[in-house]
């Protein structure tokens, strides 16, 4: 299976007729991509979110409260309420997260 994902990626996407296989995979790629990736940036935004609040702090203590201090503390908070728009669930239950893993019809 890992072989067709691969071929079916290297032959220039995964929405194109060029290849049989790549038609039958193109959900499962999507999905295995947008989940990955999803999950990938997700990671990246709070690992920038907590060392934007590090170093806010560790500005904080060396050259008291400035404007570089608040506003990455306010950089850090516009990242954090990002990842919470896309992965807090709504009243039925959905989040964008799991909106954007499901293969499109």
């Amino acid at each position: 299976m890992w072989r067709s994902i691969r071929i079916a990626i290297f032959l220039g996407g995964v929405g194109k007729k060029r290849h049989e296989e790549s038609a039958q995979l193109a959900p499962i790629v999507h999905s295995f991509y947008a989940v990955v990736m999803l999950n990938f940036v997700l990671s990246v935004g709070m690992l920038a979110g907590f060392a934007l609040i590090w170093g806010a702090w560790r500005m904080w203590q060396r050259d008291g409260l400035g404007q570089k201090v608040w506003l990455m503390i306010a950089a850090a908070l516009v990242i954090f309420a990002n990842i919470a728009i896309w992965t807090v669930p709504d009243k039925a239950g959905n989040s964008l997260a799991q909106q954007s893993a499901r293969p499109s019809p």
